[in-house]
């Protein structure tokens, strides 16, 4: 593994890895609302370098013509497993008796999933040990995208162009966070459900949002 280069894919994932699980496990020993939000702030931080990192993880593996597959496949099953996750962190904090406990599993588990990303991923097929399980064609092909030369980013045009964008998706990004967050209070203030019950509300959303999500098939 090429851990010279610190903008590697696999030294970015890494050390964002070992970040958000130690913020995560922080947050749920939280006890100041100073604290918690300056926590959250922090695990905003660290969950911002997955999606690119792992757009640049794409680009080097997979061949273009089967990138927007990839993309559709990589971005859908974020959206199931976050469908799945709802009721299973439900039963975590029923579990534990409290929120916290949520955070210190999820926060234990990005840990050891840093390290799973350290015994196995590769910025290239070329950096892997022993016999390469790629033969042929792919090998050049990743060979090929990981020695392409990236150009320095013109930043002044880029935010200029960029800015609308992300003001939309940081307003759309707060106001569904916030409605996740809102519809437990809301089902059990009326309807009477409680949490264990409205996880599985809460994770519908997720699957139908997921639905949308699969179409890097169709793109191509």
């Amino acid at each position: 593994m090429d851990w010279r280069s610190y903008r590697s894919t696999a030294n970015i994932g890494v050390f964002f890895l070992l970040f958000w699980g130690c913020v995560a496990i922080g947050i749920g020993f939280a006890h100041s609302l100073a604290a918690l939000i300056i926590a959250r702030i922090a695990l905003g931080i660290a969950e911002g370098a997955a999606l690119p990192n792992a757009t640049r993880a794409l680009a080097i593996w997979m061949p273009v013509e089967r990138r927007a597959s990839a993309q559709g496949l990589m971005q859908g099953s974020s959206r199931f497993g976050t469908a799945i996750a709802a009721p299973i962190i439900a039963g975590v904090m029923l579990f534990f008796g409290t929120w916290r406990g949520a955070f210190w599993v999820l926060g234990s588990i990005g840990l050891l999933w840093a390290v799973i990303w350290i015994a196995y991923y590769r910025n290239t097929s070329l950096e892997k040990r022993g016999e390469h399980k790629l033969k042929g064609d792919s090998l050049n092909v990743i060979a090929t995208n990981a020695a392409i030369k990236v150009p320095s980013v013109p930043w002044k045009p880029l935010i200029k162009r960029m800015a609308p964008t992300i003001c939309v998706w940081f307003c759309q990004g707060w106001t569904f966070w916030m409605f996740l967050s809102w519809i437990p209070l809301f089902l059990l203030t009326q309807y009477r459900v409680d949490i264990k019950s409205s996880a599985i509300f809460t994770a519908s959303v997720f699957f139908f949002r997921r639905s949308g999500r699969f179409g890097g098939r169709v793109g191509e």
